[in-house]
């Protein structure tokens, strides 16, 4: 049988609260202590978050030590039209010390006016140079798709000759941007606009062969054509050429209508003199791809000009064109990446 005690029966003492509370107040120096180490860990934890803000403030503030970083500028273009853009003929590099609205131009290349000169006339008059006889003359002038007859009498002077150039083509509806003048008794036809004009024109023509022939006095040599016919469009270079300057020549074997689709260009035969002049874009590399929409014979005529006619690249020296139609570029002279460029192609013996 277990012993029971109940203290302060004999006594009237509560023993048991009192070492209770002796022992409280001894238990109290280490509560000092347990609350001195739990605000000592909350300070750490504190410090350490801390630091790894001011590391990351840290990261953050290093770069700005370079001046690369906080002194970088950059370019920026301003297009003044939509329709074009300025990547092909302007570009821009700058470095952190450029000032700003400060700039170094460097003109690579620029757009010129097309000139063309006559010889040098001694007389003061063109008629010395004509036979017995004759008395007037007459020559044309192909500006874009028109074909201007200018009359030119015997005792007509260069200067009497360059007047008349002026009055017919600014009298024209638009008016032709080109003027004659003479400069050292030389006539000098000078376009009045630099850059690559176009001239855009519509015309109706009726299918009558392979052959359309359109009005004498519009010439398409380097121009851009399109042919459609119910909803159907027609290809230059692939469905059709131009040759003699104004005539459309089908790649066709229905002599009639021109097919719906271009089938026929396999069964397509070159006549020996027949001119083909297309446009291309100059690229990147030594070789322009599929420039020559045919396969060329070794003994056709081939000729490379800028676009415009203002710089002529000589074959051999300049350029090669090879069996599937591509040029290579093999010097130095080549327009610039970008930049259109005629390419005229004259079959001599017939045949592609």
């Amino acid at each position: 049988m277990a012993d029971m005690a109940i203290s302060g029966i004999a006594s009237g003492i509560d023993w048991n609260s009192m070492v209770e509370q002796m022992l409280e107040k001894a238990r109290k120096p280490a509560y000092i202590v347990a609350e001195k180490r739990d605000n000592l860990e909350r300070k750490r934890s504190y410090w350490e978050e801390f630091q790894v803000s001011l590391q990351a403030l840290q990261s953050a503030l290093s770069p700005l030590k370079l001046a690369s970083n906080f002194r970088a500028k950059m370019v920026e273009f301003e297009r003044i039209d939509s329709n074009a853009s300025y990547k092909s003929v302007l570009t821009a590099v700058v470095n952190s010390d450029a000032e700003i609205n400060v700039y170094d131009v460097y003109v690579d290349w620029i757009a010129k006016s097309q000139v063309n000169r006559s010889n040098q006339f001694t007389s003061t008059t063109v008629g010395s140079l004509w036979g017995t006889g004759v008395t007037s003359s007459y020559f044309y002038i192909n500006a874009g798709s028109k074909k201007i007859r200018i009359d030119v009498n015997s005792s007509d002077s260069l200067q009497n000759i360059a007047d008349r150039i002026n009055t017919q083509l600014k009298t024209q509806s638009p008016p032709i941007g080109v003027t004659a003048s003479v400069v050292d008794s030389r006539l000098i036809l000078k376009s009045d606009n630099t850059g690559l004009g176009t001239t855009t024109q519509e015309i109706t023509v009726t299918h009558s062969g392979p052959i359309d022939a359109l009005d004498s006095n519009l010439d398409l040599s380097g121009a851009s054509v399109v042919i459609t016919q119910n909803g159907t469009t027609y290809t230059l270079g692939k469905d059709f050429d131009i040759v003699g300057g104004n005539k459309v020549r089908w790649r066709q074997t229905d002599p009639l209508v021109p097919p719906a689709r271009a089938v026929y260009q396999d069964t397509y035969t070159a006549v020996s003199g027949d001119t083909y002049t297309m446009t291309a874009t100059r690229g990147t590399g030594d070789t322009d791809a599929g420039v020559l929409p045919f396969t060329p014979k070794s003994d056709g005529s081939i000729t490379i000009k800028s676009h415009g006619g203002t710089v002529t690249y000589t074959k051999g020296t300049d350029f090669a064109v090879n069996t599937d139609g591509s040029v290579d570029w093999l010097g130095a002279k080549r327009p610039p990446a970008g930049v259109e460029y005629d390419i005229t192609y004259t079959s001599v013996s017939g045949g592609e």
